[in-house]
């Protein structure tokens, strides 16, 4: 992919989201793919979501809660549940993509 583009879908995610990280409110530092682009993931409004440094390490990389390995995937989709039906949810057809990724992940744990 070519920075310019990569460039384009970060502004406009930001944009779309007030600049806000869409998890804990705090300022967004970028544009996090929902399908990765390793994955097939493109550019579309729908497959980004704003996070500041913390919850977009937490995206990419998972976290611990109560001694239990939660995957970046499930934390995504948790951010997306709580946007079900909130006039900026922009995700549906995400959300039912993920929730079988995450579901095939599980399983393997």
């Amino acid at each position: 992919m070519k920075k310019r583009n990569l460039k384009e879908f970060h502004d406009r995610i930001l944009k779309l989201d007030g600049g806000i990280c869409q998890n804990c409110g705090e300022p967004a530092s970028s544009a996090h793919h929902i399908k990765y682009r390793s994955q097939d993931g493109d550019e579309s409004s729908e497959n980004g979501i704003s996070f500041c440094q913390k919850c977009d390490h937490k995206a990419h990389h998972g976290y611990t809660k109560d001694g239990k390995r939660v995957i970046g995937h499930r934390f995504v989709l948790n951010v997306l549940e709580l946007k079900r039906g909130m006039l900026s949810d922009r995700w549906p057809e995400t959300r039912e993509e993920l929730i079988k990724v995450v579901e095939r992940l599980e399983l393997f744990k």
